[in-house]
């Protein structure tokens, strides 16, 4: 998903804000990627030797450009709870529903043209980047938080016990029947 952003997502951004930096962080980057970032203009490889959190502290969003793969896209609520919007493909954006939603917490293109506008408009308009990240993660924390993890697990451990219990007093009273 990377190639196919600076391949084609990211020269109209450049085009549009030639000061426009992007930063990739992360670590096992295939060589033709770090090739295709040195090709590209305006861009670095961080690799992972800065601190995850100031990486997102000094960014403007994120980007998840990701159109295939297995499971969740964790940094999706990753940048969201570190408090950062992002623009980001529907792929990336699966199985967050209720808080990953375009135009309220994120910027979900469906097409290279819509992440580029996504980009340029998010680039262009702070008070916008502020909404939507200040949203999304009122919704992460509210949803993927300690206190509701410990919520859930009360919950089922409550329904597992009114479980056995019924089943235990079900087949008490089958015996004497």
């Amino acid at each position: 998903g990377m190639m196919r952003f600076l391949k084609k997502i990211w020269p109209p951004v450049v085009q549009s804000f030639p000061g426009a930096q992007l930063q990739l962080y992360g670590m096992g980057v295939p060589a033709e990627l770090r090739a295709q970032c040195d090709r590209a203009k305006n861009v670095t490889l961080l690799g992972s030797s800065s601190p995850l959190r100031e990486a997102y502290e000094g960014c403007a969003f994120a980007v998840a450009p990701i159109y295939s793969g297995a499971g969740t896209c964790f940094k999706v609520v990753e940048s969201l709870a570190l408090g950062r919007t992002l623009v980001l493909s529907p792929y990336a954006g699966r199985g967050y529903d209720g808080v990953v939603e375009h135009g309220q917490t994120v910027w979900m293109g469906r097409t290279d043209e819509e992440m580029a506008a996504g980009c340029i408009q998010l680039l262009n308009d702070q008070a916008m980047r502020n909404r939507l990240a200040g949203e999304g993660s009122r919704r992460v924390n509210e949803r993927y938080s300690f206190r509701r993890f410990q919520d859930v697990v009360n919950e089922t451990m409550e329904d597992i016990r009114k479980s056995v219990s019924d089943h235990a007093f079900g087949q008490r009273h089958n015996k004497h029947v």
